[in-house]
């Protein structure tokens, strides 16, 4: 019996790792649209696994900030950013790369190992 158990642990984590690409990709090529409620039954028959990887997968895409959980609504695409949160955003970057862009740059030359020695 172990032997199987093992041979179905590893076809579960494949399942996974597909469907996990399979809605990602669907995703961040916009053949999902931002805001689309997912069905997961739906997602389940047209990827043919069951529904028990798909929601893995949504718990997943959701750390990804991919999808957002509402409850008692189910699973959604994450949003498009509005005009203010967008302007947020940018706003953000300024101040944060150049400081990064700085500090990466000030000791690039530097060799850690040599203070080592």
């Amino acid at each position: 019996m172990p032997p199987r158990q093992s041979s179905d642990t590893s076809r579960g984590k494949a399942a996974v790792s597909d469907v996990y690409s399979s809605m990602r990709a669907s995703i961040l090529e916009g053949e999902i649209a931002p805001g689309t409620r997912i069905n997961i039954d739906a997602v389940s028959r047209s990827l043919g696994v069951s529904q028990t990887p798909v929601r893995e997968v949504l718990q997943r895409l959701e750390g990804d900030n991919l999808v957002v959980y509402n409850p008692g609504r189910g699973y959604s695409t994450t949003p498009l950013l509005d005009l203010a949160e967008l302007r947020s955003l940018f706003e953000f970057r300024l101040l944060v790369e150049p400081w990064a862009a700085r500090s990466a740059a000030v000791d690039r030359l530097a060799n850690p190992a040599r203070t080592l020695e």
